[in-house]
């Protein structure tokens, strides 16, 4: 359990001292990795094949990894879709 927590707050401080955008997101993705490896770890599981039915085993971590993925796919009314969409938004009143 120690690697995923590094993973997170590794990527995460790495992500918010970075002045390139590219950097950034990088270091950001890093971070989600770290998330998904504290999920797989919690639930000793190497590939998606072993995850399969963890809300029938654990509903609660079944639950939070189900929002965390919706949250990364930009689905609505999740946080990650508020943001895309707000640079989607900007860019197209910029012209791009």
């Amino acid at each position: 359990m120690v690697r995923p927590l590094h993973t997170l707050v590794i990527g995460a401080v790495l992500a918010v001292v970075q002045t390139d955008v590219k950097r950034m997101l990088a270091f950001s993705s890093i971070t989600r990795a770290g998330l998904m490896q504290s999920a797989s770890l919690r639930l000793s599981a190497t590939s998606f094949d072993e995850i399969r039915g963890v809300a029938k085993r654990q509903p609660a971590l079944g639950l939070g990894l189900t929002v965390l993925l919706l949250a990364h796919a930009g689905v609505p009314l999740t946080n990650d879709f508020v943001t895309k969409f707000g640079v989607i938004q900007a860019a197209v009143n910029v012209g791009i």
